[in-house]
């Protein structure tokens, strides 16, 4: 599903697009007054896939639980690194320790990282995870996204030969 014509709404503060079809929110990054935004059990399956949001400096509550990506691991401290602006993530008041943990675990590239900000070509979720162990994978990956992640240090590039 898409969000056709929303583009041209720039005063919506508040949007609750709950249970549809959608894969990705891409043209919500045009809506500057947009502060709460309701997404849940839609088809969002990477964090990657709201990644525009992140220009939505005054979205401060966001609602995904029931998308696919909320049963990946660490997906919440994913979203909280890039989207610093958001206060309130599926109804709870994102805490200091939160913050503090996002900051100390999730500045650091690594192989887990890079799955979750890359495309990987012709590889199904499945058989990535058999080949996680052997580090094959990483031959795949095309693109890496890695803007406004705060990274402070880099533990895993090597194979990385298609970028």
């Amino acid at each position: 599903s898409e969000l056709n014509g929303i583009k041209s709404c720039t005063e919506i503060e508040v949007l609750d697009i709950s249970y549809n079809k959608l894969t990705n929110v891409e043209c919500l990054h045009s809506l500057p007054k947009l502060c709460k935004l309701y997404l849940q059990h839609n088809l969002i399956s990477k964090t990657q896939d709201l990644y525009t949001l992140k220009f939505n400096n005054n979205m401060k509550e966001l609602t995904i639980r029931g998308n696919p990506v909320t049963f990946t691991k660490n997906y919440k401290f994913h979203l909280l690194q890039l989207l610093t602006q958001v206060q309130i993530l599926d109804g709870k008041k994102i805490t200091d320790k939160d913050k503090q943990d996002v900051t100390e675990k999730y500045t650091v590239l690594d192989d887990e990282l890079i799955i979750e900000y890359s495309r990987i070509q012709q590889t199904q979720t499945t058989s990535l995870i058999k080949e996680i162990k052997t580090n094959e994978w990483k031959t795949n990956v095309e693109t890496l996204n890695l803007s406004h992640l705060r990274i402070k240090k880099i533990t895993s590039l090597e194979g990385l030969v298609n970028l």
